[in-house]
């Protein structure tokens, strides 16, 4: 057993995967019969039966084991003195699309584990809907579920990409799993500025920033023109964890903090060699514009539309 996971933890290494387990699925079971009392409730960009999220076999019935790991994202770039006027783009938009560099990296990590193993299938899902990313996480002893629903890893934070592999290659399951670390703290939930958290009520997505902004709504995001980094900044998990550890994920500060007038002004050809790497492109230039436009009437600017 400790072999095999030597090994795992070798290709996740290699691979430059921060955080790697496997899914304990009796575990991933359990959550079917925990989301019972939400069954019928919507889910954001997410159409179909919930339970189908952690139902493995169903999304592809070769599964005999499911591997979970985690990229750190955590960056700091420091903001324009005058940020007021600025818009800001949260973190898991730096830099390269992470659906891209994690496949990628899973890739990696599968050939490492191909010569040790040998041949075997395997499916990679990096936030494609099909799976819960983040149930899986827990399941594998990635880290505990915090008070504002994300994965929280005791070094690397909340700021972790998540990526899930299914293969038929058995392998030796987690054992060990995180117990909440939040304790008496409701720093996230006290400073999401839309009420989108409760403790008892759990998710209200229609009102968080970052769901409002990827659907283009017309309300106040505090300066966000893509997600929201707010709840999982307010986390003390993430005050000292490591910084900019993969290029990947890096940004210039004037692609983390746009001129809304610049984002209105360049049209969508220039806002696709731009931005067109990033993993907030699949939203759309309309959207951001959207976005940008309705910051600048906050700000009581004029606003100078580039035609389409």
């Amino acid at each position: 057993m400790n072999d095999q996971n030597n090994t795992l933890q070798s290709a996740a290494q290699t691979a430059g995967i921060d955080a790697v387990g496997v899914a304990n699925l009796d575990e991933l079971k359990q959550f079917v019969n925990r989301i019972e009392p939400f069954q019928d409730a919507p889910v954001a960009f997410y159409r179909g039966a919930l339970a189908d999220k952690f139902d493995y076999k169903k999304i592809w019935n070769k599964t005999s084991s499911i591997i979970s790991f985690a990229v750190s994202y955590q960056s700091m770039i420091q903001p324009p003195d005058d940020e007021i006027n600025y818009g800001k783009i949260a973190k898991c938009a730096y830099g390269e699309d992470y659906h891209i560099v994690l496949r990628r990296k899973a890739e990696t990590l599968l050939s490492v584990l191909k010569q040790r193993f040998g041949e075997f299938q395997y499916i990679v899902m990096v936030d494609d809907g099909k799976i819960s990313d983040r149930a899986c996480a827990y399941s594998a002893g990635i880290g505990f579920f915090g008070k504002n629903g994300f994965i929280i890893h005791p070094q690397y934070g909340s700021f972790i990409f998540l990526g899930t592999i299914l293969t038929d290659l058995h392998l030796n399951e987690n054992m060990q799993f995180f117990d909440s670390q939040c304790g008496d703290c409701f720093a996230c939930i006290k400073e999401c500025p839309n009420g989108a958290l409760s403790e008892h009520i759990g998710f209200a997505y229609e009102k968080c920033i970052s769901y409002q902004t990827q659907k283009g709504m017309q309300t106040d995001t505090k300066g966000y023109l893509y997600g929201c980094d707010i709840c999982q900044d307010s986390c003390k998990f993430n005050r000292n964890a490591p910084v900019n550890l993969h290029s990947e994920f890096s940004s210039k500060s004037d692609l983390a903090f746009p001129d809304p007038k610049q984002i209105i002004a360049m049209g969508a050809d220039q806002f696709k060699e731009r931005y067109g790497k990033s993993s907030l492109y699949w939203r759309g230039y309309k959207t951001l514009r959207k976005n940008s436009e309705y910051m600048l009437t906050q700000l009581n600017c004029n606003i100078d539309r580039k035609e389409e």
